[in-house]
């Protein structure tokens, strides 16, 4: 089932539920189920959606966050 996307550089930023006019959005286009740009928005959204929806509130307190800053490059 053919889907529309926009592209930006290698990357799906945006799902369209249809076609669009190509004199407002050119940068959509029309891609297959499997294609490795949907699939890796997918995977993304998926993997983001996961990790928010666990059974208990979790905390983290300023010390734990403060440390888990300091440690990113």
């Amino acid at each position: 089932m053919s889907k529309f996307v926009q592209i930006r550089g290698d990357q799906v930023v945006t799902i369209s539920p249809c076609r669009q006019d190509p004199a407002y959005w050119p940068d959509i286009v029309e891609v297959e189920d499997d294609d490795p740009r949907y699939v890796a928005l997918l995977t993304m959204t998926q993997s983001i959606l996961t990790g928010l929806s666990t059974s208990e509130p979790r905390e983290i307190s300023i010390e734990a966050r403060d440390q888990s800053a300091a440690s990113q490059p």
